[in-house]
């Protein structure tokens, strides 16, 4: 696996190629997670959070 992929939470490659594909505003889109990388990938690219206290999140 590579170490440098920015596809790996928290970094926001996947939510800026979500937002790329289907004309996401992210400073306007809501990320819903369940641990702390999500949170983080969300704040760096300007997205409101949500973190849900199931599944993992009960555990953070």
């Amino acid at each position: 696996m590579d170490g440098d992929c920015n596809c790996h939470k928290p970094k926001p490659g996947l939510l800026l190629k979500a937002a790329e594909e289907h004309s996401l505003d992210l400073t306007k889109t809501v990320v819903i997670g369940d641990v702390g990388s999500d949170m983080l990938a969300a704040e760096v690219v300007g997205a409101k959070k949500i973190l849900v206290l199931t599944g993992w999140g009960n555990r953070h």
